[in-house]
């Protein structure tokens, strides 16, 4: 036979009850949103630190280069082929990155890229500026007409100046002020030019070391990737297929 309960004992027990998974809810919810919290603030924490992050990145290898020139003195047996290589290499791999800049925010949907573009396309011509300049220096010892001789016979330097003579308008046209000059669709023309630098810059490379090499095999698959997603992205538009999706991310 079963006991009754009386009916303000059971509404006693059901309010007990009640209150205590309230009571406990938090407390069980709590460690949760902690990690969110601590979550969200390091992605937050990450995001206004990329940009200056970028920029020492992108120092670096002219620090390194005139720390070795002027305390160390290690330039090797060959200062002058040092100071090519040590320009050169991080002009070709910024200018790389910059034109990675779009599909990586296409495929991440994290825009924050956006912001480190124009920043990294300068300092690629920075440093090919300063690679040209040591060339003139050492290789043609300030002869225009051997730079001149050069880009006729020579295809690594017709390459090399091809990529260069491409960022000079990109670099002098980056700012606001020229975008609203030229109009937004004639700026977006003109800076495509910097798939024909970034082409040109790894012909440059590959031509210049002769033979293929793991890194020269590197520059050539990035180069062949980037401009592939380019041309898909493009042709997809002309046949007025919807471009390549974008996701999005909250950092």
């Amino acid at each position: 036979m079963e006991r009754e309960i009386p009916e303000g004992a059971a509404g006693v027990g059901r309010a007990g009850a009640a209150s205590a998974d309230r009571e406990g809810a938090p407390s069980a919810n709590r460690p949760l949103r902690q990690t969110s919290a601590s979550s969200g603030g390091a992605l937050a924490l990450f995001g206004r630190l990329f940009k200056p992050g970028v920029f020492a990145v992108c120092m670096t290898p002219a620090v390194v280069l005139l720390y070795r020139t002027f305390y160390t003195g290690n330039l090797g047996a060959n200062p002058a082929e040092t100071l090519l290589h040590e320009t050169g290499r991080p002009a070709l791999q910024m200018l790389l990155a910059t034109i990675a800049v779009s599909p990586l925010r296409r495929l991440t949907g994290w825009s924050r890229l956006i912001r480190v573009r124009r920043m990294l396309g300068l300092f690629a011509f920075s440093y090919a500026l300063v690679h040209f300049s040591f060339y003139l220096t050492f290789d043609r010892l300030f002869d225009l007409a051997g730079v001149v001789d050069d880009v006729i016979e020579r295809k690594f330097i017709l390459s090399g100046m091809t990529a260069l003579a491409c960022m000079l308008p990109l670099a002098l046209t980056s700012t606001r002020g020229w975008i609203r000059r030229l109009g937004g669709k004639r700026w977006q023309r003109l800076h495509r030019l910097v798939y024909v630098a970034a082409a040109a810059g790894a012909l440059h490379f590959i031509w210049k070391e002769k033979v293929l090499t793991a890194e020269t095999l590197t520059y050539f698959s990035i180069v062949t990737f980037l401009l592939g997603f380019r041309v898909v992205d493009a042709l997809r538009r002309r046949v007025g297929v919807a471009p390549l999706p974008e996701r999005e991310t909250s950092l």
